[in-house]
């Protein structure tokens, strides 16, 4: 879980919309920075950017359990480790308001592998 500056992204490869309201990013094998906006012109865009993304060889990425799993199991992820969450370590600017629904905002990081026979699986809870 990083937020990767301008340079950073420079060195990935990108993948984005023709609108530019969804994609993904692959950092070698991992699969960084997957977004989609409302008011992106391709419903389940994030979805499909995870599925092209394991498609060019992303094979792990990691997350805060929120809704982000179950999008990450639909393309095969299962999860590999879980890191309970520390308030010293939260990304700068977090905002534990905005994600009260999950644990007030102190949701555990989950670090997920692709597994190619899970795909349309479903995030098993607490593992």
């Amino acid at each position: 879980m990083s937020v990767h500056d301008e340079d950073d992204y420079r060195r990935m490869r990108l993948l984005v919309t023709d609108d530019g309201k969804a994609g993904a990013a692959l950092h070698g094998d991992e699969i960084v920075s997957v977004s989609a906006h409302r008011d992106c012109a391709h419903p389940r865009a994030a979805r499909a950017m995870v599925r092209y993304a394991t498609a060019l060889d992303g094979r792990r990425l990691d997350c805060v359990d929120t809704v982000l799993p179950d999008l990450y199991a639909d393309a095969g992820f299962v999860p590999a480790a879980r890191v309970r969450w520390n308030d010293d370590y939260a990304p700068a600017g977090w905002d534990y308001d905005n994600f009260r629904a999950f644990n007030q905002g102190r949701r555990d990081v989950v670090f997920l592998a692709d597994d190619p026979d899970r795909v349309g699986g479903r995030y098993p809870r607490g593992l």
